[in-house]
Order: C-alpha cells, then structure tokens, then sequence
C-alpha cells in the first residue's frame, strides 16, 4: 500500500461560505451626501451588520444648500401656478415676471397677427365686391381669399403653438 502512494491521486476539496479578497482590494462605499468624513469606524476583517455606523459625514454647506433648493421650489411653485391660470385664461395677477413678460410678448405678437388677419380681410372684402362687378380678373381675387385664408392660419398656429409651449413649462 506504502509502495503505491505515489502513484495513485486523490483530489479533496474543502468548501464553504464566504468571500474571499485581497487585504489591498478597495471597496467603494457609495454615499448619498456629500461631506466631510469625521468619524470612521472600520477595520479590517470587520464583522459588519445592518445599521451599524461605519462613517460620520459632516456637511457644511448643508443648509445653504438647503436653503437654495427652498427657493428654487418657491419660484416654480409660483411659475407652476401662474402658467396653470394662464392656460385656464387668467391673463392677471402674474407673480412671476418671467411668466408675465413672456405673456406680454405673446399678446403683442397675437395683436400683430390679428391686425394682419383684418387687413387681409378688408383687402378680401373690397376684392370681392369688385370680383362680383367683374372689375378684377378671378385670379387677383383668389389670391387676395388665399392671404386671408393665411393670415387666419398663422393666428391659429401661434396660440396653439404658445398654449403648447405653456403646456411643455407647465409639465
């Protein structure tokens, strides 16, 4: 039997529960906050259970961060409110002036359409009367119904476009 160890193999393995690293491997410890670390409270081969405190994290700009994000909440609480009664048809009261310019530029920009559509519309007018006489050839009045009949789609556009944009601020 002695004479024969050599020649026969045996493999044995042993198994069990566990990880096994490196004592140099890093391990990331991911932290919400940012800050400054004051106390650890790790060691190597350290038995760790759920809701042990490992680190100690002290943030100094805690509170102005704090405060900025208060204020930013402040300003689209009332931007949420001011483009909600605008799209509701509340044209007053603005407490935001980003919202109130920007109501501004849009009814001037309406006004301007809307003068065009009625200039259109009373050069149509006139042209039709002298179409019905058979003063103007057909195809001057159908040019001058065509201009009106744009006038009134870029009205149509720019308030669907604008109610659009509010709406996209809005979401």
């Amino acid at each position: 039997v002695l004479a024969c160890l050599p020649i026969i193999k045996v493999d044995i393995s042993s198994q069990s529960r566990g990880i096994l690293r490196a004592a140099k491997d890093n391990v990331p410890i991911n932290a919400v906050l940012n800050g400054r670390v004051t106390y650890a409270n790790m060691a190597n081969n350290q038995v760790v259970s759920k809701g042990d405190t490992l680190l100690t994290i002290i943030q100094d700009n805690l509170k102005a961060q704090q405060q900025l994000n208060d204020s930013l909440l402040h300003i689209t609480q009332i931007q949420y409110a001011d483009i909600t009664n605008l799209l509701n048809g509340k044209t007053t009261g603005f407490k935001d002036p980003t919202i109130h310019d920007d109501y501004n530029r849009y009814r001037y920009q309406k006004q301007e359409l809307q003068t065009r559509v009625k200039q259109a519309q009373q050069t149509y007018n006139r042209n039709n009367t002298l179409f019905k006489k058979q003063v103007i050839a057909k195809a001057e009045y159908e040019t001058h119904a065509f201009n009106l009949q744009l006038a009134k789609d870029a009205l149509y556009s720019f308030i669907k476009q604008q109610k659009a944009q509010w709406q996209n601020q809005k979401r």
